[in-house]
């Protein structure tokens, strides 16, 4: 019993010290996991965004075809090749347009005629045979033939195809007839198809020249057609990942809105720096795992997008402070109980030695001495600890500074950009302000990279962000918004004169040659201006808008600036 309680305390020791290590291991563990969740979720949002962006700018090119028709009183098969083929090269994920008039019956023939005129010889409307074979298509009351498409030469097997004739590609086009409005196809194999891609028709139903229907009636009477255009799912999902580097991060998508869900995976995307993704045919993810996902609308469907670390991902980012702390506590524990069992057993032999020895007081101060140096290197100890924990909590920040700014240019990235420009919607609404959204949009990068390498493209953008910070104030926000695109918030504005006056000073600064090691070039640029109120009084449409007015810009040609108005961008 008495040697019980000389030991206590060094139990009492062993036990609090490893339960305090496990606390902090945990504590530490949590806060690892957490950055490690925010760091992985901010390279997923921008891929994210960047694949409904990319979506986003493949509707609004066929809007573009409809406008096309709309405008003019008939579209040749010449002119349509020729105005989608410039929409194509500004669209690379876009496999093809085409144009599928509604054809009755007793017009088959007359279309058959026309087409084998125009040079196509052996067209006619055909249709899939039970072994997948193109046939002739079989005799039905109306068709929806595929009669125009660009491009025509990686496209010839759909040439004449009646997407009628597919059950999945006819849902599609009922939805469309009877709303009136774009709808997208379910997963589906198109006919052109040569590997293993799903891919998805955008139907934007036509109708007679000057004819807008509202009632069902209507928009059954005056039908003329889809306007089509044909997505490859990885081609999109590609061209939407090709301006990020490589991160060890893997890419799913799924249709939400597929009738069974085994039809919704779409598409999934390894990294390079994995072998292969692993198979996940159903848009879940396991609990517990490092996983980011988001849904979006795309036309009258709902997608998710997916995104997983692949093992080099998980290799790369390995956590170890956790562990070096939970080593140190228990060093530490085991050290002091160590220390305190030493100690009791030289306590033991000092109380022997008591009874036959004189120098009991000497010995006595030693003792004393001893235990202050042992406090001294408790709190050594526990400084050591909080240096430990200033340098994670200083690791944490360092992870917000990556996520909030360019790492090339030092500027506000995406993200960030549209904190501060909520911000400034906020306080311009409350204080009825007047502010504008600048996007600009740098014309000749391409050229720099291709000719003096992506080196000196890195120097070019810098160069162009410093002289963007010096022209406008602390108040005001300068963002790279990715790539080549700029954004900028102009805070208090007396008028859109203000705005007009900055934009002459922006163009004015790119006149003067860009300096490298190897020689100058002259940049040009292209800026869109939107204002608000004027314009739009949300910040996703403000940016909308200046990009629209960004694209006319860079239609009139280099170091030109132009306002968002609805006649001259629409």
């Amino acid at each position: 019993m008495h040697s019980l309680q000389r030991n206590l305390p060094i139990v009492c020791t062993i036990v609090i010290g490893i339960i305090a290590s496990l606390i902090m291991f945990k504590v530490v563990d949590s806060w690892e996991h957490k950055d490690l969740q925010i760091e992985f979720a901010s390279h997923a949002k921008a891929r994210a965004n960047a694949l409904q962006e990319n979506l986003n700018s493949n509707l609004e090119a066929l809007r573009s075809v409809k406008d096309f028709f709309n405008n003019s009183d008939y579209v040749s098969r010449k002119e349509f090749s020729g105005f989608v083929n410039s929409l194509l090269s500004r669209h690379p994920s876009i496999q093809a347009f085409g144009w599928n008039p509604l054809v009755q019956d007793n017009e088959r023939e007359d279309y058959e005629s026309l087409a084998q005129k125009e040079g196509f010889e052996n067209f006619q409307f055909t249709e899939r045979s039970e072994e997948n074979k193109l046939v002739r298509a079989g005799k039905r009351q109306e068709y929806v033939v595929v009669y125009y498409i660009a491009p025509l030469e990686t496209n010839k097997p759909a040439f004449g195809f009646d997407i009628a004739s597919d059950r999945t590609r006819l849902q599609a086009i009922n939805r469309g007839f009877t709303t009136g409005k774009l709808t997208v196809t379910e997963k589906i194999t198109l006919v052109q198809e040569t590997g293993n891609q799903a891919g998805v028709l955008l139907l934007l139903p036509m109708y007679q020249q000057d004819i807008h229907p509202e009632t069902p009636e209507e928009l059954h009477r005056y039908r003329k057609g889809f306007l089509v255009e044909v997505l490859r799912i990885g081609d999109v999902v590609e061209d939407a990942m090709k301006d990020f580097s490589d991160e060890a991060i893997d890419v799913y998508l799924y249709d939400m809105s597929a009738e069974k869900e085994e039809d919704g995976f779409l598409h999934s995307q390894s990294s390079q720096m994995s072998s292969k993704a692993a198979s996940l045919e159903k848009n879940e993810a396991t609990e517990g795992e490092l996983y980011w996902s988001k849904n979006f609308d795309f036309a009258d469907r709902q997608w998710k997008a997916l995104f997983r670390p692949s093992s080099s991902y998980s290799d790369s980012h390995k956590i170890w402070d956790s562990w070096l702390v939970l080593a140190v506590s228990l060093f530490f524990t085991f050290s002091l109980a160590f220390y305190l069992l030493k100690k009791l057993k030289y306590t033991n032999e000092i109380e022997q030695r008591v009874k036959k020895q004189a120098q009991t007081n000497k010995q006595l101060e030693n003792e004393i001495t001893e235990r202050k140096q042992a406090e001294e290197d408790k709190k050594k100890m526990i400084v050591k600890l909080q240096k430990a924990l200033d340098d994670i909590k200083a690791y944490q920040e360092q992870l917000e500074i990556q996520a909030f700014y360019d790492p090339l240019t030092n500027l506000p990235n995406r993200r960030l950009f549209f904190d501060r420009l909520n911000m400034t919607l906020e306080h311009n609404r409350r204080n009825k302000g007047v502010f504008s959204v600048f996007f600009l949009d740098l014309d000749g990068l391409k050229t720099v990279n291709d000719s003096l390498g992506h080196k000196a493209g890195d120097e070019l953008l810098c160069t162009v962000a410093k002289r963007l910070k010096k022209l406008f104030r602390k108040s005001d926000t300068v963002a790279r918004f990715g790539g080549d695109e700029f954004s900028i918030i102009v805070d208090q504005l007396k008028s859109a004169k203000d705005a007009e006056i900055l934009a002459e000073k922006i163009i004015d600064t790119f006149t003067t040659p860009i300096q490298f090691n190897t020689g100058s070039v002259n940049i040009g640029l292209s800026i869109g201006i939107s204002l608000f109120p004027l314009n739009s009084d949300e910040a996703e449409e403000l940016v909308r808008l200046a990009d629209s007015a960004m694209y006319t810009s860079k239609k009139q040609g280099k170091n030109t600036y132009t306002f968002f108005c609805e006649d001259t961008n629409s």
